[in-house]
This record gives structure tokens, C-alpha cells and sequence, in this order.
């Protein structure tokens, strides 16, 4: 079994959510509230999710408390959380969405739609993930490490077993697992992409692994059944992790990732630089705030919207559109700014106006609206 390697670079909070470790807080003074709510948000996960396990957990009678309290409980303290990240908009926005989806699981399940309420009791576990896998890792939690050797874990399918392992900082045993889901000939063509992706991010981000992604994409490119552009992309990403810069590029975060992209265009598609993207999006996330201001930190989150914008993740985490916002209000009227209102107004009119879209709403277009104005200097 590999060990996820240390960092020079302390956790965030934002990146510590769930840890349970010892953290270095984003507010100077905050270190007792912050680890906190840490456990809070820590403990009332792991009892929605042992409860959400098994198929009758949510509508057992006896089970209705300690579901309403655990829901409450991340709903507070994801809240809390919000308050010590200011200057990481990714993490704002993960917490304030886990107060919020914590919400409304606790409202579903009181109003008796108790199968909603279990489903986005497994989108908490995205969001955490979201959230750990952006910074190289100290070391897998051993807070966890009871529950995800529980019988409860243990029995779910191995690639549902990964995702629990990864959001509770699990990560040597949750690329232990997704390994062995992609190696495994029962696994569907049409799963592969989601799941390799997922590998790849916490092989080269959290643990500053290399070389067994190459081993599993070698492999990959064996099935007969692979998908057409995920074969044609997969000798480019090998090249690229058996040349690519892994020394952490200390000082020269921001060079070596812009390097890493180049002149990229947010509007074309270049699925062979994925490898490229996520070093350079980890590189960005560890380039510690307090050493960049005005125009260069513009920069920095406006490449960090562009990398994980090219990276891909769920649709619905808004990880993208904050950094992009925030690039916009750091530096209002240069090019960056311009360059980042032009990619988030894409993605907005995409997501609202796409085959099922509705249109875009009247606050989301006023918002727009500010923003353009902002980045255009009008």
C-alpha cells in the first residue's frame, strides 16, 4: 500500500474539512473553533452516512433524531466554516453549500421525502471530496479510520466504498480501492472515464503519486472495449506524468502552471493536457495566498476557474464560478478580468440554456450583468 507523501505547504481549513487532524487555521486565534467544527461536521457526517448504508436506515423510526440532529449540526458548522475561509472562495463556497444541502436534507426528511433526503446525504460526500483533493495531503486521517473499517463501510461496492474513503481523508485506501475497480474486467466501459479521472486527481494532487497512474493507464489502453477519445488521449497523459515537473515548483508556482497550460483557450477542448491541468491546478491551490495581491493574484484565481473548469467535476459544485468572481473583483477592468467574465458567462448560459434549460433568471443575469460591468471597466 503507497503513503500519501507530505507537503511543505500547511492544510487549509478549507482543504482540512473532515480531517480531524491537527489544522492550521485560515483566521489567526481560531485553532480551537475551527477544530471544532471539524469534529462536528466529522461526526454528523459519518452518522447521516452509516445511517444512509443500509437501504431501510432513513425510514426506521428509530434512526429520525439522529438524523435531524446530524443535519442540523452540519448545517451550523459548515456555516462556521465559511467564516475562516475568506480567502479561498473554493472552500467558501464548499461550506456554505454543505450548511445549506445539510438544510435541506433535514427538511426533506421532516416533510416525509425520505428518499431525497438519503440521496443528498451521498451528495455531502462530493462535496468533501471537492474539497480534500485539492492540496497534497499531511497524512490519511485516523479519525476516520474506525469508521471506514466498519461493517457499514466495508460491505458497500468497491467504488462507492473509494468515495467514502476519499471524502473522510481516507486516501491511500480510497486509490487502493479505485485501483483495483479499474483494473478489474467487470467494470463498464461507460464508468471508466469518471472513475479514472477521480484516480488521477488524488494520485497526482493530494498524494503526489506518478507512477502507479501510468501502470493503470497502460492497462486501460488493453481493454478492447475503451472508449475511442479516452484511447486516443491516453498516450498523451503518460507522456505527460513521466515528464512532468513533481518537485512542487516552490516559489514558482504560478510560472510552472502557467507553462503547464499554455496559451489554452477557455472555448477549446484539449482533453490530451489533462495531466497538464491538474498539476497546475494543484500547483495554484498551494500557492499560499498571503505571498500574491492584486493583478498576480487575478491571475492566480483566474487560472485556478480555467484548470478546474478543464478538469471537470460534478456539475452542480459552483467551485468554478467562484474563483472566476473573485479573479473579476481582485483586478476589475484588466485583461484578466475580461478573460474570466467571458468563461463564467459561458458556463452560466450553458448550464440555463442548455437542452433542458429554462433560461437564465432574472438575479443570475443581474448578476452577470454587475460582473461585465466590473471586468469591462464600464
Amino acid at each position: 500500500m503507497r503513503r500519501v507523501k507530505g507537503s511543505r505547504y500547511p492544510k487549509s481549513v478549507g482543504c482540512a474539512l473532515l480531517a480531524g487532524a491537527v489544522l492550521v487555521p485560515a483566521v489567526a486565534g481560531a485553532d480551537s473553533q475551527v477544530r471544532a467544527t471539524m469534529w462536528a461536521i466529522f461526526d454528523g457526517l459519518r452518522s447521516l452516512l452509516e445511517i444512509s448504508a443500509t437501504p431501510d436506515g432513513f425510514y426506521d423510526p428509530v434512526n429520525r433524531e439522529r438524523i435531524l440532529t446530524a443535519s442540523r449540526g452540519i448545517q451550523g458548522e459548515g456555516r462556521v466554516l465559511g467564516l475562516h475561509v475568506s480567502s479561498d472562495p473554493g472552500a467558501e463556497v464548499l461550506g456554505g453549500m454543505m450548511s445549506r444541502q445539510a438544510l435541506k436534507i433535514g427538511r426533506l426528511f421532516e416533510h416525509g421525502r425520505i428518499a431525497e433526503a438519503r440521496s443528498l446525504t451521498h451528495g455531502l460526500t462530493e462535496l468533501c471530496i471537492a474539497c480534500h483533493t485539492r492540496l497534497a495531503s499531511q497524512g490519511d486521517s485516523p479519525v476516520a479510520a474506525q469508521f471506514i473499517a466498519s461493517d457499514t463501510v466495508r460491505e458497500l461496492p468497491p467504488a462507492e466504498r473509494a468515495t467514502i474513503q476519499i471524502a473522510t481523508r481516507r486516501f491511500d485506501e480510497g486509490l487502493d480501492t479505485l485501483s483495483s475497480v479499474l483494473r478489474s474486467p467487470q467494470l463498464p466501459a461507460e464508468r471508466i472515464e469518471r472513475l479514472l479521472k477521480r484516480y488521477l486527481l488524488v494520485s497526482i494532487r493530494v498524494a503526489s503519486e506518478y507512477d502507479d497512474p501510468i501502470t493503470i493507464l497502460e492497462h486501460l489502453r488493453g481493454r478492447a472495449d475503451l472508449e475511442a477519445s479516452l484511447r486516443d488521449a491516453i498516450p498523451a497523459w503518460i507522456r505527460s506524468l513521466r515528464t512532468v515537473r513533481r518537485d512542487g515548483a516552490s516559489g514558482q508556482e504560478l510560472e510552472v502552471a502557467v507553462a503547464l497550460i499554455g496559451d489554452s483557450a477557455p472555448s477549446v477542448v484539449d482533453p490530451d493536457k489533462l495531466i497538464d491541468y491538474i498539476v497546475a491546478s494543484g500547483l495554484l491551490h498551494r500557492l499560499p495566498r498571503s505571498e500574491v495581491s492584486g493583478a498576480r493574484l487575478a491571475r492566480v484565481y483566474y487560472l485556478l476557474g480555467f484548470t478546474e473548469h478543464r478538469v471537470g467535476g460534478p456539475y452542480w459544485l459552483p467551485q468554478v464560478e467562484a474563483f472566476l468572481e473573485r479573479a473579476i473583483l481582485t483586478d476589475p477592468g484588466s485583461e484578466t478580468a475580461r478573460r474570466a467574465y467571458d468563461l463564467l458567462a459561458e458556463r452560466i448560459y450553458e448550464a440555463f440554456t442548455g437542452p433542458d434549460g429554462i433560461g437564465v433568471p432574472d438575479d443570475v443575469a443581474e448578476w452577470l450583468t454587475r460582473l461585465n460591468g466590473l471586468a469591462t471597466g464600464a
